[in-house]
């Protein structure tokens, strides 16, 4: 069973947290622990995410990455991904996620209230998930 966390999404900055996964395109700083790229490429375009943990189980990194990768490439970044990926959060989480889902054209997200959460932003050109434990606020 998965640690109960709780989830941020940050659209300008992301800011350093005891126990964090970030998949955004922007900007981040480089003095975090283990990263990588990813340059994935779907069938309108590449879309570059940057994977950053700190003190996240391996496990719950390689799933969550893995499930973003499939999407993506399934089905790109804009609305058509933020929607699937929110079928499948749902899906497979069931009443303990919340999905928030972004768009350069329009807000598509509906929250659920929950324990665990996951807000995510996607567009045009970028995608955002960032874990957050509940004791890091």
């Amino acid at each position: 069973m998965l640690p109960s966390y709780s989830v941020i999404v940050l659209l300008s900055a992301i800011v350093h947290f005891e126990r964090s996964i970030a998949l955004p395109v922007q900007q981040i700083s480089k003095s975090r622990s283990r990263e990588s790229d990813i340059q994935l490429r779907t069938s309108r375009q590449a879309v570059n995410i940057e994977v950053i943990a700190r003190d996240v189980p391996k496990e719950m990194e390689d799933e969550v990455v893995k499930f973003v990768k499939e999407v993506l490439a399934k089905h790109g970044s804009g609305s058509a991904g933020v929607s699937e990926i929110g079928r499948k959060m749902d899906a497979k989480y069931g009443p303990y996620w919340q999905v928030f889902s972004y768009s350069a054209d329009a807000n598509m997200g509906a929250a659920r209230h929950s324990k665990q959460h996951i807000q995510l932003e996607v567009n045009k050109e970028t995608g955002v998930l960032i874990y957050q434990t509940e004791n890091g606020f």
